[in-house]
């Protein structure tokens, strides 16, 4: 009992003793007597006018001096924005230091600080000069052991909190408004705080007003202090970016000369839908990309506030990915993406980087300056499946590829302004089919590069319709689209490729308003020379072989020249020119023959294959349309010269029936019958207009005959031929016909042929020897039976 009571007693007294301590210190101690040295000794230790408000004595857990309006003057050219303030703040003091004289600041409460830190165009930070002052002061200015006690104000800080504060941070740009990165509200409690050993700091933050996603951290961190100040500080934090749950670790050395840090960020369970997120917050834009399933992903990160590399890998297993109707799974097979870097001032470099994803990107190479907001990004490709990658991209949605690739591409830009400016790829075995085109291509090979508007191919070969073919040479697009290319084929079949190409479908629905460059027609705007060497080839019906030469196609004007070429058993050699657009091609040409075969020009060109034969040489020049044969027999407009050796025309007998003829005028020749007629050679210069050949000086040498005159032929068909054939001067005697010339050199008979080729027949001229006849009577008459006198 005596023992309780005087427990009683004591904590009586202690009681009294408080209360008259309090009671004393509220009557003798004033704390805007020391308002004056806090002042100039905070301004001192951060190198900035330190300003502070009414300062109070408070009995808050004990004794503490309230603190109202603190302020940190700002640094030019912000001089009005303060780094550091606050309303209210809270300095607890020792009580019995108190009592004897003396204020010993033992804790720092802060409530709803605010702090801005402000980043300019140049990289300096507003907080700079005061980190550089505590770095050189060091702990100057904290009275430590036996004198901190005597002094009459002691800073000996054993705790700091910080309640509902902000954070935020302005980073200015070359070009437009700055960004501002605000973290509310932010709590922090460092506990035990000693400048000799380390001490733990609780952190809890949120980000309430989001900058790209929502945060929200809590952990804790150790600081070690140093003989400079603080040397180094570890933290484990752990929280949620968004709907990405996090593990933030790392440490910062904030007191060597240039301050260094280490960061390891991971999330074991990232939703495909938070990542979306993401992604909109940085883009602006809304994807149709969908994904379901769950990732890994990590962060590692280190260096200098000025310069730091960075690796970040993401892991995946069952993801399906949606894109509308397309569907995608890589159900169970694991997908990844590594990315490495370093990040100097404003721009962020990723260099070495690898990309995982089965089948597709291999490795990244970026740089991106985050103050203009633009860059240039690499990536490398080792594309096992193509399709899977196209059918993301909506340009190329209609294009089905498969095959292996390996490229690589440079793009520079910034937002949607994005442009290829370099690229490469090595194709091997690719397999091409785009809907609406009866066009694939198969078993692709080669190598392209890009760079800016010009790409070349050296060279790209493989099955064009089933026709193979290879392709070398370098183009260049823009308002202008050029380019100058080798092409070799064994045979290329024309006609099949031009009607496989008519089997685009137009897509239905509206269009985007044109460009100025797309106002005007393509082949306007084309420019392109191709070499062609061609082993065989089919183009209007004609089979042709050994095809070489160039084409051009300049502003909607088409050329070739020095092309030449076997066909129809000869060779064949062609300049010349033609105007493009629509169906009709009209054209400027010149064209030379050598020993091509009549038989078979006739089968090809018309129906009259069979019908004659012999070598056919021909020189033409002049225009027409070569739409189409018929087309062109109809327009063709020239001169030129048509020279046939050793041939014979079938089911035309032309001395048989010359013979016929005259037996039935009561004559006789020594000829024999036959079912064709022979000749040595056939010269006929020629012109055409509106599909007429009209020919004069007609020569044909035949066994036992010639024929000379003049005629028509019209649509590569029916001839009209009037001239004298001319016998052996030997049947002078034999002959019996009327109407017949007879001379030294030989017999002359005026005839008609006319017809079609496969049906010729042969007619008797007896108006040509009239004339003639007539024309010698009149002569002799004026010459020999006249009296003199009339021609006196």
């Amino acid at each position: 009992m005596f023992m309780k009571k005087g427990l009683l007693v004591a904590l009586a007294l202690v009681v009294l003793l408080l209360i008259g301590g309090a009671v004393y210190i509220a009557v003798t101690f004033n704390p805007e007597d020391y308002r004056p040295a806090l002042e100039e000794a905070l301004s001192r230790r951060v190198g900035r006018k330190v300003t502070m408000g009414r300062l109070a004595l408070a009995f808050s857990r004990g004794v503490a001096v309230e603190v109202r309006d603190f302020s940190v003057t700002g640094a030019p050219p912000h001089p009005e924005e303060t780094p550091l303030r606050f309303r209210r703040g809270l300095l607890r003091v020792g009580l019995f230091p108190l009592l004897t004289g003396r204020v010993v600041v033992r804790e720092v409460v802060l409530e709803s600080p605010s702090i801005i830190v402000r980043k300019y165009a140049d990289g300096r930070l507003s907080v700079s000069d005061i980190i550089e002052s505590f770095r050189e002061k060091g702990g100057e200015g904290v009275p430590s052991g036996v004198e901190e006690e005597r002094a009459p104000l002691a800073v000996s800080i054993d705790s700091v909190s910080i309640e509902e504060g902000s954070i935020t941070f302005v980073s200015a740009r070359q070009t437009g408004p700055p960004s501002i990165f605000t973290v509310s509200p932010v709590n922090i409690r460092a506990e035990g705080i000693r400048f000799d050993e380390p001490f733990r700091v609780e952190v809890s933050l949120r980000q309430t007003e989001p900058f790209l996603l929502p945060l929200e951290f809590s952990g804790e961190a150790t600081v070690n202090p140093g003989e400079k100040g603080v040397e180094r500080v570890t933290f484990s934090l752990s929280g949620k970016a968004g709907r990405i749950p996090l593990e933030v670790k790392g440490d910062v050395s904030p007191s060597a000369g240039t301050p260094e840090f280490q960061l390891l960020l991971t999330s074991n369970s990232v939703k495909p839908g938070a990542v979306a997120d993401l992604v909109e917050k940085v883009t602006g834009k809304k994807f149709p990309l969908r994904a379901e399933g769950e990732g890994k992903f990590s962060l590692a990160a280190g260096g200098t506030a000025e310069e730091f590399g960075f690796e970040a890998e993401v892991r995946g297993k069952e993801v399906a990915l949606f894109y509308g109707d397309i569907f995608e799974k890589y159900s169970g097979e694991e997908f990844g993406l590594v990315v490495q870097g370093r990040f100097m001032k404003s721009k962020v470099y990723i260099s070495n980087g690898e990309i995982l994803v089965p089948q597709v990107l291999s490795s990244v190479n970026a740089e991106y300056d985050l103050s203009e907001g633009r860059g240039s990004v690499t990536c490398a490709f080792d594309v096992k499946k193509l399709q899977s990658l196209i059918r993301y991209f909506p340009p190329l949605e209609r294009m089905h590829l498969t095959g292996g690739l390996t490229a690589s591409v440079t793009v520079r830009g910034g937002g949607a302004a994005w442009k290829l400016v370099k690229g490469a790829a090595d194709v091997k075995d690719v397999n091409l089919d785009v809907e609406g085109y009866d066009l694939p291509l198969r078993a692709l090979s080669g190598h392209l590069e890009v760079e800016g508007e010009r790409i070349v191919m050296s060279p790209l070969s493989g099955l064009v319709a089933g026709q193979r073919v290879a392709l070398k040479g370098h183009a260049r697009w823009g308002e202008e689209i050029g380019g100058v290319f080798t092409l070799t084929s064994d045979y290329l079949d024309v006609d099949s490729l031009m009607g496989r190409l008519k089997t685009l479908e137009k897509k239905k629905g509206g269009k985007a308003a044109p460009s100025q460059a797309q106002k005007t027609p393509l082949v306007q705007r084309m420019n392109i020379s191709l070499f062609a060497r061609l082993g065989g080839a089919r183009f209007r019906g004609m089979e042709v072989k050994d095809f070489s030469g160039t084409l051009v196609l300049r502003r909607g004007e088409f050329f070739w020249k020095d092309v030449s070429a076997r066909a129809f058993g000869g060779a064949v050699q062609s300049t010349g020119s033609a105007k493009v657009g629509g169906e009709a091609l009209p054209v400027s040409l010149v064209l030379n023959t050598e020993g091509l075969s009549l038989f078979e020009f006739l089968k090809s060109a018309t129906s009259l294959g069979g019908v004659a034969d012999g070598n056919l040489s021909l020189s033409f020049q002049g225009k027409g349309d070569v739409s189409s044969m018929a087309r062109l027999a109809e327009t063709l407009t020239g001169k030129g010269v048509i020279r046939i050796k050793k041939g014979r025309i079938s089911n035309f007998d032309l001395l048989g029936d010359v013979l016929g003829l005259v037996q039935a005028v009561g004559g006789e020749l020594p000829v024999k019958k036959t079912k064709f007629t022979e000749f040595e050679a056939v010269e006929a210069p020629f012109s055409v207009e509106g599909g007429t050949v009209r020919a004069k000086r007609v020569r044909i040498e035949g066994k036992g005959f010639s024929f000379t005159g003049e005629g028509t032929v019209k649509g590569l068909s029916r001839i009209e031929l009037e001239g004298e054939l001319k016998l052996p001067a030997s049947f002078a005697r034999k002959v019996k016909v009327p109407f017949v010339r007879k001379t030294k050199e030989g017999v002359f008979v005026p005839v008609r042929i006319g017809g079609p080729l496969n049906g010729l027949s042969v007619a008797l001229n007896p108006r040509k020897v009239l004339r003639q006849k007539g024309k010698e009577l009149i002569e002799n008459i004026m010459k020999e039976r006249l009296p003199g006198k009339l021609f006196r």
